[in-house]
């Protein structure tokens, strides 16, 4: 894909909806420590951040999120295959 217009190079990933995300995931599984903890240490990462400086930026933070959303799943799917 070719990037030809201006907004097409600023970053566009909207840290304030990813924190509204993540709280509401913590919410939802405040009964697990370990979810909780993973999610916690993701948005004291974020926290400070209004937005991302540039394009590498913004891919950095979006892997991080990926991954601490994978780590979460992964958790979630121990815990379910205990008795």
């Amino acid at each position: 894909m070719r990037r030809t217009k201006v907004t097409d190079l600023e970053p566009k990933l909207d840290l304030l909806e990813a924190r509204r995300q993540l709280v509401a995931m913590r919410s939802l599984h405040s009964h697990d420590r370990h979810v909780v903890i993973e999610i916690n240490k993701l948005i004291g990462k974020i926290a400070h951040l209004n937005r991302p400086d540039d394009l590498a930026h913004e891919k950095y933070l979006i892997e991080m999120i990926d991954e601490t959303w994978r780590t979460v799943d992964l958790k979630m799917k121990r815990r379910s295959r205990r008795p």
